[in-house]
Order: structure tokens, then C-alpha cells, then sequence
């Protein structure tokens, strides 16, 4: 799927990943086309166009999180981390780099299930310190960097995307 996504064009129609119609299980591929058409965008007719249409929105989706937490927080956030297995997908991490500006750095993969199991074996008095555990994590988990390289592409693309997204 990946490779497909890769070989579509960029930047060609956006949805709003937050938006109801995506809400519900089933069939996300004629969702996507229906809510480009509805939206006088181009619609996809493939599976790399729709798969591509998702990343591309997704990633400006982050950018507008962090943008917005930036505003309410009056800081500036300096690198992104992802986890769960979303990020077993390069090509979005690497999109979210490049649509936020920032260094995202993804993993671990199974952030619940060791996040859970930290927290256990904090209450049963194994780990002593939030520091400690955090130290556990980073050892048992590779964590990848991907560093900002098309921004601006990015940039020239997310005005259309907040408009088409309606935010």
C-alpha cells in the first residue's frame, strides 16, 4: 500500500480525517472519493490517490494539532513523538516531518502494551521513578528519527487543506 501511495501524485485532494463521514466502520475508500467529490476536489480513482489523499491529510492533521497546542500554550514544540503501530509506516512518519517542520520520531510500536506493563511494574514497586522507567523504554525500543526535508511543498498545500477541511 505504501508503495502505492508513493507512486500517486501529491497534493491532489485532502479530507478532514475528523470529519463524521469517516466515523463509522467500513468501505473508507468510497468515503474518501464521495467526501472529495463533495468538497469540488479532484477525486481519487485509484488506490494509491485515495491511500496518498489520507497520509497527505493526516500529516497536515498533526501539523494543525501541534499549531494549535502551540497557540493555547504559547510554546513551541521542537520534535514530534509518534507511536502504536501507525508507525510501522514509514512514509507517514516521514510526511508528518515534513508537514509540521519538526523531527518526528517514532516508536515503540507497542506503546499500550508498554506503557501498561511499565505502569504495573511501577505500582508493584519495581521501578521507582517515571525517569527510570523512561530510561527502560528507550532501551528495549528502537526508536527512528525522520527529519523535516520538503516543507516547502508542505507549506505551499496546507491552506488548501484547512479550507477543504473546514478548520
Amino acid at each position: 500500500m505504501e508503495k502505492q501511495a508513493i507512486a500517486a501524485p501529491a497534493f491532489s485532494c485532502f479530507i478532514n480525517p475528523d470529519d463524521d463521514l469517516f466515523t463509522p466502520p467500513g468501505d473508507m475508500p468510497s468515503r474518501v472519493t464521495q467526501y472529495c467529490k463533495s468538497t469540488n476536489q479532484h477525486v481519487p480513482n485509484s488506490m494509491g490517490e485515495i491511500l496518498r489523499c489520507i497520509y497527505e491529510s493526516l500529516a497536515f492533521k498533526y501539523k494543525y494539532a501541534i499549531s494549535s497546542l502551540e497557540n493555547l500554550t504559547d510554546k513551541k514544540f521542537g520534535c514530534l513523538h509518534m507511536v502504536g503501530g501507525g508507525i510501522k509506516d514509514e512514509f507517514l512518519c516521514r510526511m508528518t516531518a515534513d508537514a509540521c517542520e519538526i523531527p518526528v520520531f517514532s516508536g515503540p510500536v507497542e506503546a499500550t502494551a508498554t506503557g501498561n506493563a511499565i505502569l504495573q511494574l511501577m505500582a508493584f514497586g519495581d521501578i521507582k521513578t517515571l525517569s527510570e522507567a523512561r530510561n527502560i523504554i528507550k532501551s528495549g525500543t528502537v526508536i527512528k528519527e525522520y527529519t523535516p526535508n520538503n516543507s516547502d511543498e508542505w507549506d505551499k498545500n496546507y491552506n488548501r487543506f484547512l479550507e477543504v477541511a473546514k478548520l
